[in-house]
């Protein structure tokens, strides 16, 4: 791993502590924060000024293209702070609402198939979903990923790896108690 990804995963995980830190807080200062993160919701990619002093601190000395996606993991954690400890892709999380509704897959399937200029809106849909069934997000993993892929790369790793943990057929336990 180069020094760059190895630093940029350090400050994800950072901030992600930082958040989740900032949610177990019942006090003012922190409900004022995350509610700064909120505002994040109308802005087109996530990124605004209430969300300068909350995230800023974790971005690189280098500036790049990626920075904007510790806003916007930040802003959807504010939206949905219910966070996921195993390392479950949003492909995985997601997956737990397939058998609620016929239309999840069609809404995952847009996900996968956006490009790049609508994936902030895509994502705040699809963490809307899941605040709304109480599935919980692994957020280090989406910053992780949102920063450590292109998503409009042609080969399109990142969303094959979303589609693999959506898709995976889930655990049968009588077959695994054979």
């Amino acid at each position: 791993m180069s020094d760059f990804y190895q630093e940029q995963t350090v400050r994800a995980g950072k901030l992600v502590r930082a958040l989740k830190e900032m949610e177990s807080r019942d006090d003012g200062p922190a409900r004022a924060g995350l509610a700064a993160l909120r505002v994040g919701l109308r802005s087109q990619n996530g990124v605004c000024l209430d969300a300068m002093p909350h995230v800023s601190p974790y971005l690189g000395e280098r500036e790049t293209d990626k920075d904007r996606w510790f806003f916007a993991v930040a802003t959807l954690f504010a939206l949905h702070p219910h966070d996921q400890p195993q390392r479950e892709s949003l492909g995985g999380a997601f997956a737990k609402l397939r058998k609620d509704s016929d239309s999840i897959e069609k809404r995952f399937q847009l996900l996968l198939a956006c490009d790049e200029e609508n994936l902030w809106e895509q994502l705040v849909q699809i963490v809307s979903l899941l605040k709304s069934k109480n599935v919980p997000v692994n957020w280090f993993r989406l910053l992780d990923d949102l920063t450590r892929n292109n998503w409009d790369d042609p080969e399109r790793l990142l969303q094959l790896r979303w589609a693999r943990d959506f898709y995976k057929p889930a655990a049968n336990p009588a077959a695994q108690s054979e």
